[in-house]
């Protein structure tokens, strides 16, 4: 027992935090954020000016799209399911919606000081959640993005957000995948 507490010291005194968050890079999982705390899955390291942003404050029930096209999550008793809704619902794969969420819902983008000109009117996403309140994420061109219904002013470019919602509409099989 004796030999056992020693070990302990001597590793607890070799832990560093740059030692610490190495073997976790080398895990491939990154420090959380102010909003999204804890152990997040790296996706790809940061570039300069980039953060990590959480467009999941909680489960996600559904996403729609401005064209009315949704991805919906259905409750059957203790059975999920996930639905694509095209105007006609039909399942999609459970597991392929549930990994898109854990690569997904925390996304890079990198702050904007201005917007840029925006012509005609922002597509809006509306993200629903299951504590029944909503976010909308505002298209402003190209992987421009509004995020101010996430609890502050947010305006950033983020083409990760822009494949993430693409990928989610080739999961759901719209055709064709447009981003809206």
């Amino acid at each position: 027992m004796t030999l056992t507490l020693v070990l302990v010291i001597a590793i607890m005194r070799g832990m560093t935090p740059d030692k610490v968050e190495n073997f976790f890079a080398a895990l491939g999982i990154e420090p959380g954020t102010a909003q999204s705390p804890g152990l997040q899955p790296g996706s790809r390291p940061l570039a300069e000016g980039e953060e990590r942003f959480n467009i999941c404050r909680t489960r996600i029930h559904s996403i729609t799209w401005p064209s009315g096209r949704r991805v919906e999550e259905f409750r059957e008793g203790l059975k999920l399911r996930w639905t694509a809704v095209d105007p006609q619902p039909r399942e999609i794969g459970y597991m392929e919606v549930e990994k898109w969420l854990s690569s997904h819902c925390q996304v890079i983008v990198r702050p904007l000081n201005e917007a840029p000109e925006v012509a005609g009117k922002p597509s809006e996403i509306v993200i629903r959640f299951v504590d029944n309140t909503s976010a909308t994420i505002r298209n402003l061109g190209g992987a421009v993005y509004d995020l101010k219904d996430f609890g502050e002013e947010r305006l950033v470019e983020s083409p990760d957000l822009q494949e993430a919602l693409l990928e989610l509409q080739r999961i759901a099989q719209f055709d064709p995948a447009s981003g809206e």
